[in-house]
């Protein structure tokens, strides 16, 4: 990639999450409203008609297993981009890239090649985990799909991460719509956005999140 700097940022980026009312419902508990951000397995990406302001399909559950849902419900990070009439998708506890229609059918399903491991999520036999310590050491051996871009050329970017301490470290992967690598590196700079061929990311050479470079992709790995 070549690089070159862009100027400080007139908008923050919009941080990517879970889809907007992808879970969510207000619940009454012990006389407060609470909002539900999230339940396991749940859909996680919806369709909607902005107009009616209604959602028009869900798809895209994130199942675990049973032991595993205390821990699970606490990544529930997903992306999607939609490319024509294809829905590209990820979610941050699964190592592939999901394929729907606009209705939510799922088209196909890539496993990807993630420059780490996903790791394990503690089941049952981990019980509790009330120690800091270890509750860190935990969230630091996961490794996090965290978004998808789309490429002029139909290339995906797929940037995952992991936790260090109040910071991250972030990966990124290149994959072709068969999800075959192209590209990856570890230990990149975080990825915010992603313009034809132009990729915009995070300056590790400022303090603040408020500078980014972009770096022009060349397509030649």
């Amino acid at each position: 990639m070549a690089t070159r700097e862009i100027g400080r940022k007139s908008q923050r980026a919009e941080m990517k999450g879970a889809a907007p009312g992808a879970g969510r419902a207000a619940v009454g508990f012990a006389g407060r409203a609470f909002v539900l951000l999230s339940c396991i397995p749940v859909a996680a990406c919806d369709t909607a008609d902005r107009e009616a302001g209604e959602i028009e399909h869900s798809f895209l559950p994130i199942g675990v297993p049973e032991e595993s849902r205390p821990y699970a419900a606490s990544y529930t990070s997903v992306d999607a981009v939609l490319e024509g009439d294809t829905i590209w998708a990820v979610w941050a506890l699964s190592d592939t890239l999901y394929k729907f229609d606009r209705d939510g059918s799922v088209i196909e399903r890539f496993p990807l090649s993630l420059p780490r491991p996903m790791g394990v999520l503690p089941g049952a036999e981990a019980g509790v985990i009330t120690d800091p310590r270890a509750l860190q050491a935990a969230a630091e051996s996961l490794t996090q799909v965290n978004s998808v871009f789309l490429l002029r050329d139909g290339v995906l970017a797929v940037q995952s991460m992991q936790a260090r301490g109040f910071d991250a470290v972030w990966d990124l992967l290149m994959v072709d719509r068969r999800g075959a690598q192209v590209w990856s590196a570890a230990r990149m700079p975080r990825l915010y956005a992603v313009v034809g061929d132009l990729f915009y990311f995070d300056d590790p050479a400022s303090l603040l999140p408020n500078h980014w470079v972009v770096a022009w992709w060349r397509g030649d790995g």
